[in-house]
């Protein structure tokens, strides 16, 4: 997997610092918006981003291989083994907002939920197959936990209590989405799956072979987009298909309120897409780094 740097922090901000009601002006090149780049110097643990969410506090939260950070626009506090015993592990995979104000993360080493200013770490002895935990879920009251054997749900309480999900293969389930219709979409290895009342059916992807699904994203609308190697695909009922290519691997996709779709390539950039074409923002335009992979 390349390395995520600041260019990935920039797009995220961009991308998630604009509420879902609002959306960048589609009339304005993406070169006019002003950016910048947070660094180590800033105050970030290391360069190398994994995730980013949200958080119904207003915060951003930022998953790092050095620590957990949180980050109010101007200054990062960053969470790790050295100042919060509770964790077990300070790189984060993972990091997701929860309905309830929860903070959920996945790590090396467990499954780590922030509320009400308390860390709690969750591992195999609550119930989880593995403490490699690499995608989560949350949505209406319910957490899924992608692992490394496999996925496992929770009602969201105080307490949880984890049970296996019935009908989903065993192995390392990534990019865990749960849409607007209750179905659970997930990659494993090459394979794109859906699953529905009990039963996981792989996805094909129309219009290029060999794809490697590397983000699962729902617009506004219901409809599930996929960022894969060969660029991005829209879904079409039981199945995916083409919708842009990309000049290399689509890492990130996201469709804004104005229906205006983005993408984050490895090695090319942030990306909008023109009816026709891919406006870029890269290097040559003033961006850090051209993986934006977030």
């Amino acid at each position: 997997m390349p390395r995520l740097r600041q260019a990935c922090l920039i797009a995220a901000v961009l991308l998630w610092m604009v509420p879902r009601a609002e959306a960048l002006d589609p009339q304005r090149a993406i070169s006019q918006y002003v950016h910048h780049a947070w660094r180590t110097a800033d105050g970030l643990p290391q360069d190398s981003i994994s995730n980013i969410t949200r958080g119904a506090d207003g915060y951003l939260w930022i998953g790092t291989r050095d620590g957990l950070v949180r980050f109010d626009g101007t200054r990062f506090t960053v969470f790790n083994r050295l100042n919060t015993p509770a964790l077990r592990s300070n790189m984060f995979l993972v990091v997701r907002a929860g309905d309830d104000g929860s903070i959920w993360a996945g790590t090396d080493d467990g499954l780590v939920r922030y509320r009400h200013g308390t860390f709690t770490t969750y591992t195999t002895a609550d119930g989880i197959p593995s403490n490699y935990i690499i995608s989560l879920a949350v949505s209406h009251g319910a957490l899924w936990v992608g692992s490394g054997l496999g996925i496992v749900r929770a009602a969201v309480h105080d307490t949880l209590a984890f049970e296996a999900v019935p009908g989903t293969p065993r192995g390392i389930l990534s990019n865990l989405l749960l849409d607007a219709r209750g179905d659970l979409w997930f990659s494993r290895a090459r394979t794109l799956y859906r699953w529905h009342d009990g039963v996981s059916s792989v996805v094909p992807f129309v219009g290029a072979t060999d794809q490697n699904a590397n983000a699962i994203r729902e617009d506004d609308h219901g409809v599930v987009w996929v960022a894969a190697t060969g660029g991005i695909f829209r879904q079409d009922g039981d199945r995916l298909v083409l919708f842009a290519p990309t000049s290399s691997p689509a890492r990130a996709v996201l469709v804004d309120a104005d229906d205006a779709l983005w993408a984050g390539l490895e090695g090319g950039g942030l990306v909008r897409w023109r009816a026709t074409f891919w406006e870029r923002y890269s290097i040559d335009q003033g961006l850090s780094d051209d993986t934006v992979q977030y």
